[in-house]
């Protein structure tokens, strides 16, 4: 009995792709066709296990992969881990979630480095619900009745701990609440003096009484120390980890609360800006230097910036180096400022606000960097804003702020803005530009906001006798002194 030779398989394929590409797909239409079905069936469970998908962000090396999130908002990650298992976990890695938030907080440096692994999650997220103003609950916070008539430096907000002086008392106690925990606690003074300006640390809070003492007490175990002021006519207020500042004039007063000791130096020129470290017994400052005279128009012929540090050598502080800047600002814009004039201190650092003559200008103020590079910072102009705003950090480039608007009605807007750096304006400064990203819908409640405060996962404003708190983290629960709002 004969048997038939198998085809040549290769000798058909071959013809098969000598073809021309309407022939091909004429040749496998036919073959289709008279396939049987159970045939059919071994074709498909083959075709299935084939993919016409190419994971080009999957195939990318991990420097690539940080160049393409430089270019994303902390937004974009959470909706293009959805994409697929392998985008999830690629976009879940430390290396990516650090290198976003460093690009997102404008830093140039990895600022979540010191985190533990399991923490980081709850920073992104925490930050991108705050890039969107929607905070996961919001809580209230009963205040003395009538604060609206008092200076809004009778309040403070710092590290998760907000305080006030307390009107009930005839302002001679200052009260503080952990928002974390709802915990309150009560400071004061033996011959209960009449507190005014105050400050809080991540460790310390500190009140100027009418007796012209600068009071302060460790917050964990109410420890108390003062020391007396020169002046009641200060100009900066500022505490930073264990460390208190009191600027004047033409020199500042620097307390360590370890060691109880307080050492006056001499300054020359008009404080703008001024650094405070939390541990070591050092200052920095930035100082407007005159030139030629006292005049009230900033211009590179009449002034200049003087970066300069002071540290304690032999149980006095001297200064140890001096750097001189030209104005990184247009000749005529901003007139000097005045000794009011100062913006809510921020993580060891307090700033006088510069005001330009025109409305159209931004607003502006100088920081120092870590490097003691100065750094400009222009706020936004809101067409149909008057020229008043509130501004507070809720994290490196970003920030909570409040404008008064005018129409039918006057009311209040909240807009959160981020930072970018833009091309450095000389050698030493670098300058940013706070630009608005979102404004918020109007609340009922937001009528009338008198101070807002933000930081540590918290937005908070005053409004009458309440301080409403807005948080980020979705684990929190107001307790304690805090109640949920309705």
């Amino acid at each position: 009995m004969s048997t038939q030779s198998p085809p040549d398989i290769q000798a058909m394929l071959d013809n098969f792709l000598a073809l021309k590409t309407s022939d091909r797909r004429k040749t496998v239409n036919a073959i289709l066709n008279a396939l049987t079905v159970d045939e059919k069936r071994d074709l498909k469970r083959k075709m299935d296990k084939v993919t016409f998908q190419v994971d080009i962000w999957g195939s990318l090396p991990p420097e690539l992969r940080d160049l393409v999130v430089k270019d994303l908002n902390l937004h974009d990650l959470f909706v293009l881990r959805r994409v697929s298992k392998l985008w999830n976990e690629t976009l879940s890695s430390l290396s990516v979630l650090r290198s976003a938030y460093m690009y997102a907080t404008v830093t140039g440096k990895h600022v979540l480095d010191t985190l533990p692994a399991e923490h980081v999650e709850r920073w992104i997220k925490r930050r991108t619900k705050a890039e969107q103003g929607r905070p996961f609950t919001v809580g209230k916070l009963l205040v003395s009745p009538d604060h609206l008539d008092t200076d809004d430096e009778q309040m403070y907000y710092a590290n998760g701990m907000f305080a006030w002086v307390d009107t009930g008392t005839d302002k001679s106690s200052i009260c503080l609440v952990h928002l974390n925990t709802g915990e309150k606690r009560h400071f004061t003074t033996d011959n209960r003096e009449t507190l005014g300006n105050i400050h809080v640390s991540d460790t310390l809070v500190a009140a100027i009484s009418m007796r012209g003492y600068c009071h302060v007490w460790e917050i964990m175990t109410g420890t108390h120390k003062s020391f007396r002021l020169t002046s009641l006519n200060f100009h900066h207020f500022l505490t930073h980890g264990v460390k208190v500042m009191v600027s004047y004039e033409d020199n500042i007063i620097h307390f360590c609360f370890a060691t109880g000791i307080a050492r006056t130096f001499a300054i020359e020129g008009l404080i703008c800006s001024a650094s405070l470290h939390k541990s070591d017994d050092e200052v920095s400052l930035i100082c407007i230097r005159d030139k030629t005279g006292h005049g009230s128009e900033l211009s590179q012929a009449d002034y200049h910036l003087q970066v300069e540090k002071y540290t304690v050598d032999t149980n006095v502080f001297i200064r140890t180096w001096s750097r001189y800047e030209e104005l990184p600002f247009q000749d005529g814009v901003y007139r000097r400022p005045g000794p009011d004039e100062t913006l809510r201190a921020y993580q060891g650092q307090v700033s006088s606000m510069l005001y330009p003559y025109e409305r159209s200008n931004p607003r502006l103020y100088l920081s120092l960097t870590d490097s003691d590079q100065i750094a400009m910072h222009r706020m936004p102009v809101l067409p149909g804003h008057i020229e008043d705003m509130d501004v507070a950090w809720f994290d490196q480039g970003l920030a909570f702020f409040t404008q008064l608007q005018f129409g039918r009605s006057r009311h209040v807007n909240i807009g959160v803005g981020r930072e970018s750096l833009s091309s450095p304006s000389s050698s030493e400064t670098l300058s940013y530009e706070l630009t608005l990203a979102r404004l918020l819908p109007h609340p009922p409640q937001l009528d009338s906001v008198h101070c807002i405060w933000a930081g540590d996962g918290f937005f908070l404003y005053l409004r009458h006798s309440e301080v409403w708190v807005w948080c980020f983290d979705e684990d929190w629960n107001p307790s304690g002194a805090l109640s949920l709002a309705s």
